[in-house]
Parts: C-alpha cells; sequence; structure tokens
C-alpha cells in the first residue's frame, strides 16, 4: 500500500499522473508568499509570484573620474501576471528606444579544408596499415619461435 500525505492509499504503486495531479492542486507558504500551481502545466502561477526587472544604471552623483558606481532601478515588475512599468528601462546605449533587431549572426563553423581532410584521411589509412602490417609481423615472429616463448 503506497500513501502520502495528501494522496489516496492504494494497492499498486504511485505513477507520475497521479503524483503530477497532487503536485498542481497542492501549494504552500514559500519565503517569497503564497506559491500555487497551475493545473494544467504545473508551473508556477503567476498571481502568487512577484518578478522584478532590474536595471543597473550610473550613478552619476557617487561616480568620479576614475570611478564609475551602479544604483539597482526596479522599471518593471509582474504581479497577478501582469506587466507593471514602474520607470523607463536604460539600455547600454544610455537610451530607452527598444533595437528593433539583432545584428547579424557571423557563423564560424571552422572546417578544414578539402585539401587538409584528406591530409588526415590519408595519414590515418597509413597508421591503419602499419598497425595491422606491425601485427601481422609480431603474429608470425610469435609463431616462428615455438610454443615456449608464447606469453598466455
Amino acid at each position: 500500500v503506497t500513501s502520502t500525505k495528501g494522496l489516496p492509499a492504494t494497492e499498486s504503486e504511485l505513477s507520475g499522473q497521479d503524483l503530477f495531479a497532487t503536485f498542481a492542486r497542492m501549494g504552500f507558504d514559500g519565503v517569497t508568499g503564497r506559491v500555487d500551481f497551475d493545473p494544467i502545466t504545473g508551473s508556477r502561477s503567476p498571481s502568487s509570484a512577484i518578478y522584478h526587472l532590474l536595471n543597473y544604471v550610473e550613478d552619476e552623483e557617487r561616480s568620479n573620474k576614475t570611478h564609475v558606481v551602479f544604483k539597482e532601478e526596479v522599471p518593471a515588475f509582474m504581479i497577478d501576471g501582469e506587466w507593471r512599468e514602474n520607470a523607463p528601462i536604460t539600455f547600454n546605449d544610455g537610451t530607452s528606444e527598444v533595437i528593433p533587431d539583432l545584428f547579424p549572426v557571423d557563423v564560424n563553423t571552422n572546417y578544414l579544408s578539402p585539401g587538409m581532410r584528406a591530409g588526415g584521411l590519408v595519414m590515418c589509412v597509413l597508421v591503419l596499415l602499419q598497425a595491422l602490417g606491425f601485427s601481422a609481423w609480431t603474429l608470425k615472429l610469435a609463431r616462428m619461435s615455438g610454443p615456449a616463448s608464447r606469453v598466455v
């Protein structure tokens, strides 16, 4: 009999579906407050979470020519699944203007040139042939020397 707090006692093992269903309908009081879960996805319910968007900007009053001091701002936060703007977001260029698109990505696949690849394959074949040749030569010498010198 499997019995866990909040779960019915059953004759069989606890299934994943039963565990998920029980987990999704349960909640608890955590460090940040009440934690509830979405019964469909199992993720934390937005109504029980508070998210802050932090923005670190230069503190012009405390900065000088040799040191830059940053201050933390909270330009936006999410409560009950809705983002609320508190102040404009400052981007790296010092403006609040959203850049419409990212720069194109330059992909360097670091492939070897066809000549280098062919040279590497030829060297691999030579090494394999040498290994096979030396193995055959060693086996031939072992057979020629007789049974007394064989290693078991």
